[in-house]
């Protein structure tokens, strides 16, 4: 006997977890200047802000 059954699934997992590690950096994102001017005056000041820049990182 192998680890795979007739169907091709494993025999020795009773469950499957599907995970991703990677960090989405929403400051690359297309629409980032047309969304801080439409929510916000001057993006000038936001897009020079370490903080700024930092929170549109997501974990």
């Amino acid at each position: 006997t192998g680890v795979l059954n007739q169907d091709r699934q494993r025999t020795d997992v009773d469950r499957e977890f599907a995970l991703l590690f990677m960090v989405f950096d929403e400051n690359k994102s297309w629409y980032l200047e047309e969304n801080i001017q439409y929510y916000y005056r001057s993006s000038e000041p936001l897009l020079r802000d370490a903080e700024f820049q930092k929170s549109n990182k997501m974990y």
